[in-house]
């Protein structure tokens, strides 16, 4: 990590937070600065793929703890939630760059750090022939390294940037091939791991089925939401344009026990919501504080014990809905064509699962946020 340090430090603008003189002492900073700055940007507007994201997480934390050897736990963290407060105050949005230089600048240079780290596995010594991202892990193979390498080089074929990747790129091949001939897994190589995942996740998609379910088509970045509560519904909020009908993130809803239904809803910033249930559903509602219902009402499947019931939930309840406290928790009730009485979708420790309008609503924004 000290190579990586050491060739981007003289190219990172000053943004925040620390002293000029630890800076200078200690360029991890801006490294530092880069990386959460560029996060928190993408949380509002999208600045990053899957693997950048994976690979600036990464390099946050690491650098993180770096710093706080160097200059304490509340320094460091006092940082960090300067920048973040910086980053708000700025504005919402994607901003324009155009008097925001300082702001997209270090958003450009954590990109550059994110896809260094990305492409420097696919450079270590050929006789590795392959090496892990977490211990224990799959090991990632030569192709597929040298996959996810060629993919971020040709992103800088004709940048200004270039120079710098190239020089972050090749400065940390000593740091994974290290990892890699030691211990058998390196996590610097998180960020190439991310990228695997997603080709992975793209192949086989079935146009014929986006649009229903958890099918998203092609996406470039996704993350689970969590509400915080003890029994979480499980919420991926997802970052596409292959979704005909819009939607932006997924509630996955499973029902207790082994034949139980399932299912989920799909949430969209505009519009009906619309839900598929397994089997014959005839009743679906998202329970509010404990007593307020918001009925979804059903609007075809071929039911039975193979088939599916499908549900919309207007527009104008969701209005009513996404209007109650942020700390408010829903829950999940469905009946059965035959059922005597209603079921609640459950966690997976079968408790009933639970979010939050906080948590719906953040899912929401995430997977619609603006692009540049």
């Amino acid at each position: 990590m000290k190579s990586l340090v050491l060739a981007a430090a003289a190219s990172v603008p000053v943004f925040c937070c620390f002293p000029a003189s630890a800076q200078q002492q200690n360029p991890q900073a801006l490294l530092f600065t880069s990386a959460v700055v560029t996060l928190e940007v993408d949380k509002q507007c999208e600045v990053l793929n899957y693997e950048q994201a994976a690979a600036l997480r990464y390099l946050s934390t690491t650098l993180s703890t770096v710093l706080k050897q160097a200059h304490g736990h509340d320094a460091v963290e006092n940082s960090r939630a300067g920048l973040i407060e910086q980053v708000k105050a700025a504005g919402s949005g994607c901003l324009p760059r155009d008097g925001n230089e300082n702001y997209w600048v270090n958003v450009d240079q954590g990109k550059v750090m994110a896809d260094a780290l990305i492409a420097a596995p696919a450079m270590m010594p050929p006789e590795i022939a392959s090496c892990a991202a977490f211990k224990g892990g799959t090991s990632l193979t030569r192709e597929e390294l040298t996959a996810a390498k060629a993919a971020s080089d040709t992103k800088y074929e004709n940048l200004k940037y270039k120079p710098l990747y190239e020089n972050l790129r090749d400065s940390v091949v000593p740091d994974v091939t290290s990892g890699c001939r030691a211990e058998g897994y390196a996590a610097i190589m998180q960020g190439a791991a991310y990228f695997i995942s997603r080709e992975d996740a793209h192949e086989g998609v079935d146009p014929e089925k986006l649009g229903s379910g958890r099918y998203f088509g092609r996406w470039r970045n996704k993350k689970d939401i969590s509400s915080g509560l003890p029994s979480n519904a499980a919420i991926t909020s997802v970052r596409t344009d292959d979704a005909p009908d819009g939607a932006v993130a997924y509630i996955r809803l499973v029902g207790k026990g082994n034949y139980a239904t399932n299912g989920g809803i799909r949430l969209r910033p505009r519009g009906d919501w619309t839900a598929r249930l397994s089997g014959s559903v005839n009743i679906f509602q998202i329970v509010a504080g404990g007593d307020t219902r918001f009925d979804f009402e059903r609007t075809g499947g071929e039911g039975g014990f193979f088939g599916d019931s499908d549900f919309i939930l207007s527009q104008a309840a969701i209005e009513q809905l996404l209007a109650l406290p942020p700390e408010t928790e829903v829950s999940f009730l469905y009946q059965g064509e035959n059922a005597a009485y209603p079921s609640v979708f459950v966690d997976v420790l079968d408790e009933p699962a639970k979010a939050t309008i906080a948590a719906m609503k953040q899912a929401i924004a995430w997977g619609a946020a603006p692009r540049p």
